[in-house]
């Protein structure tokens, strides 16, 4: 019972901020005149080359998620516990089709506003690289949690960005983080779960 709670309560927050965070950054397009629509494309065959870059981006940042979920460098061991007390209990009890609709979510608010309105607003008024990196950072201290995860983060936005760049369709960036969310959140469960199922054995025998 205190799970599925825990569980609904993150998906609430969760909810309400990437929501509030989508309508902002929407609000700040027209306020500041930038056209989202010429970056967002959907025809064929252009979408379909883009999805299919969007999903190979996905392996090498997946790569990089089981090296650190099996790492013993004790800064990444710091992630470790950080996900595993925080965020997989959250999302343990939540269906595989909330999960990936918040996964969806997280990926269009978040794309929509470091890699849309703050990349492509520093790009009008400097050079596409400049705007990358400051777009990169940005993210990063968004999601300074330990400094190391900061660094990750800058990188990982860095690695978004250049897909964005590659394409100049926020819809690679956005199937790319929302993919790379859905698939490490479900090993991350799929982890805590089994732990769980061997604790709960664990009880069993001894009583």
């Amino acid at each position: 019972m205190h799970e599925r709670m825990q569980g609904n309560q993150f998906l609430f927050i969760a909810t309400v901020f990437y929501g509030s965070l989508f309508i902002v950054t929407i609000l700040l397009f027209r306020l500041l005149r930038m056209s989202l629509a010429a970056h967002i494309h959907w025809w064929y065959p252009r979408i379909a080359r883009d999805i299919g870059i969007a999903v190979a981006a996905t392996i090498p940042l997946l790569a990089f998620f089981l090296y650190l979920c099996r790492s013993h460098v004790a800064a990444l061991r710091q992630i470790q516990t950080f996900l595993d007390e925080h965020i997989t209990p959250a999302v343990s009890d939540l269906s595989i089709a909330t999960l990936a609709v918040l996964c969806i979510g997280v990926g269009i608010s978040e794309e929509l506003l470091f890699r849309g309105l703050i990349q492509i607003g520093f790009a009008d008024i400097m050079n596409s690289a400049a705007a990358l990196i400051i777009a990169s950072a940005i993210f990063g201290l968004a999601h300074f949690i330990t400094p190391i995860y900061g660094l990750i983060a800058t990188v990982i936005g860095g690695y978004l960005g250049l897909m964005f760049l590659l394409t100049d369709n926020l819809i690679t960036a956005i199937v790319t983080h929302a993919l790379y969310d859905f698939i490490a959140l479900r090993h991350l469960v799929h982890q805590y779960r089994n732990k769980q199922g061997c604790a709960d054995g664990a009880s069993a025998a001894e009583m």
